[in-house]
């Protein structure tokens, strides 16, 4: 990455950096492990915001994903907040490429530093996460969950990009050895174009994390959903649903049949990209779970 004058105190994250970050992520009551700062690293880059003994006091990431960039991981020391060291780290993550359409998750303390950088409200997130009760399962008519091998991962990675319009191959690509795809195919369906819902079951935060989740439709994904609930039942697990503006969430029966409560809400927000060469090519397929808030 090449130097820039962000001025005095700011400077590129290293992976040094990562033991004061999950501190500061800790403090800030976030559940992420050192590996899942890890693969947000590995996806992208970032600055630091140091104090005048060099301690890490605040952070902000960028995932690149072709056309698209996450904002990610803005955590400022609580005992700094309020200062503009948050819109600094974030101006200089947006630096690093004005042109490239931006999206984050807000919570309702961001929004207004958001909106003011171009930030636009389109989509609820809600985090539903609990341990599985063991209630769920799959009804009649149903397909039967699969566990992907690798000759799916490129169908999956197509329909990813699909689906969110982001490039995330190196997402999936540094994805830890543990992490699992369950895919859902049409009943009787034995080739991968017959694939209707795929999900990711991987390490986060307190246990496990189905995401993201991609799907046809709510049915299917409804399905996958019923499906990994029996699979991992007893365990923990979260997902981070996404709908637009003022829908309801089409999972919340299930995730309610399975256990995990409604914990908290975000707002996806969108800065466009500065000029769009081609319109977006019509979606089959639709994000019902986000791979984290951090990653979209």
């Amino acid at each position: 990455m090449t130097s820039r004058p962000f001025g005095p105190g700011l400077r590129p994250m290293m992976a040094a950096d990562l033991p004061a970050a999950l501190r500061l992520s800790r403090e800030a009551g976030w559940p992420h492990r050192a590996e899942d700062w890890a693969l947000v690293l590995q996806t992208g880059e970032g600055f630091v915001a140091t104090g005048p003994g060099g301690e890490v006091l605040g952070t902000a990431m960028r995932s690149h994903f072709g056309v698209v960039s996450m904002a990610n991981m803005i955590i400022v020391s609580q005992s700094l907040r309020g200062r503009g060291i948050g819109r600094r780290l974030l101006e200089a993550v947006l630096a690093l490429a004005p042109d490239d359409e931006w999206r984050l998750v807000a919570t309702p303390e961001g929004l207004p530093l958001y909106q003011s950088l171009g930030f636009t409200p389109t989509g609820i997130v809600r985090q539903y996460q609990g341990q599985l009760s063991g209630n769920s399962a799959p009804l009649p008519g149903d397909a039967e969950l699969r566990w992907s091998d690798a000759a799916d991962h490129q169908t999956l990675i197509a329909l990813d990009l699909e689906a969110t319009g982001a490039d995330r191959r190196s997402f999936y690509a540094a994805l830890p050895k543990e992490a699992r795809l369950a895919v859902l195919p049409v009943t009787g369906g034995q080739h991968p174009d017959s694939i209707t819902a795929f999900g990711l079951l991987r390490p986060f935060g307190q246990g496990l994390s189905l995401a993201p989740l991609i799907a046809r439709d709510a049915q299917a994904a409804t399905g996958l959903l019923r499906g990994v609930a029996v699979a991992v039942a007893g365990r923990f697990l979260r997902l981070d649903t996404i709908t637009p503006q003022g829908a309801d969430c089409p999972l919340a029966g299930a995730l309610a049949a399975a256990g995990l409560p409604l914990v908290n809400r975000g707002t996806e927000m969108i800065r466009p990209a500065r000029s769009q060469a081609t319109p977006p090519t019509p979606a089959n397929f639709y994000r019902f779970a986000l791979a984290a808030q951090a990653l979209g």
